[in-house]
């Protein structure tokens, strides 16, 4: 990755493309799935550029990832919100955290 914003950017279609995978499976099983789904991300240049909002002309290297979210967001699938780092709760499972931020998580 260029920048901290394509590698956020990166993860972001992973995340969508394997939640889509799941949803596939759930609705195989006649099950429903609320839409839109949501997609919290702790990098506001990569929540940005997957909500349309411009952020600099600097981000042609993650164009079709880019659009990739974006269409996503456009039919009604994802909505895509910023979350503080403190208060990402994944954060708990992936990485080495103290005592007091597992506690308030768990």
């Amino acid at each position: 990755s260029l920048s901290v914003t394509e590698a956020e950017m990166n993860a972001a279609v992973t995340l969508i493309q394997d939640i889509l995978f799941a949803c596939e499976i759930v609705k195989s099983l006649g099950l429903k799935v609320k839409l839109p789904m949501k997609a919290a991300i702790d990098n506001s240049g990569t929540v940005f550029l997957a909500n349309g909002w411009s952020i600099g002309g600097r981000t042609r290297h993650v164009e079709v990832k880019t659009n990739f979210l974006r269409e996503m967001k456009e039919t009604g699938m994802f909505e895509f919100q910023w979350i503080s780092t403190q208060d990402k709760k994944a954060d708990v499972f992936t990485k080495n955290v103290g005592g007091p931020e597992y506690n308030r998580f768990c």
